[in-house]
């Protein structure tokens, strides 16, 4: 990763993503970055899980705000995937908990 973590580059993002069964994600994200804080903004992505190696999916988010970005994710059980984002200069990761 060729990310480096300051107070000018860091945020935070919190929200909740449904996927359909069929590689289609939607949802709504709440997103703090240097830009400034986003309420509720609209997601559309895709998933694929299994084409890669088993117990590991890859994700694209793409929301107004943060454009795509790209994830490796990491299932843990039904209810967790670590996330890791794969693209160039950018670094986040973190956690999709099932809620309901």
């Amino acid at each position: 990763m060729n990310g480096i973590l300051s107070n000018n580059n860091a945020s935070g993002v919190s929200g909740q993503i449904s996927a359909d069964g069929n590689g289609t994600l939607a949802g709504t994200l709440d997103i703090n970055d240097p830009a400034g804080i986003t309420i509720g903004a609209t997601l559309q992505g895709a998933y694929s899980v299994g084409n890669v190696a088993s117990g590991r999916m890859t994700l694209t988010i793409t929301t107004m705000v943060e454009g795509t970005r790209s994830y490796t994710g990491y299932i843990v059980d039904q209810n967790r995937v670590l996330l890791l984002e794969t693209d160039n200069n950018l670094t986040s990761s973190g956690d999709a908990i099932r809620q309901f």
